[in-house]
């Protein structure tokens, strides 16, 4: 239910709303560090999704489904800069926000 990933839990910083002293890197690297990654076969292939927010001190990012603007996904980044294989960058969770907040 967070409105573009306001109302994140504390170890999430909002791409919106960045977390006062937030020195990971600049929030646009996000969607393109998943963008470069996801390789054809990957689950996220051709899903629009928009990164809301990520990860303090981890390499994850939360993102929010376009078309399914109630589904939510929480993906680990390798940061490898190219696309991946096999079932990298992982899919740690992907469902509504209550799923999100169990995991």
């Amino acid at each position: 239910m967070p409105p573009n990933g306001s109302g994140v839990p504390d170890w999430w910083c909002a791409v919106d709303a960045p977390a006062p002293g937030c020195t990971d890197p600049p929030h646009p690297a996000y969607g393109a560090e998943l963008a470069a990654e996801v390789h054809p076969g990957h689950p996220l292939h051709g899903v629009d999704v928009t990164v809301v927010a990520h990860a303090l001190g981890s390499d994850d990012i939360l993102c929010r489904h376009v078309a399914e603007p109630d589904r939510y996904a929480v993906v680990h980044l390798t940061w490898s800069g190219r696309p991946e294989v096999g079932s990298c960058p992982t899919v740690d969770c992907d469902g509504t926000w209550a799923d999100i907040r169990e995991y």
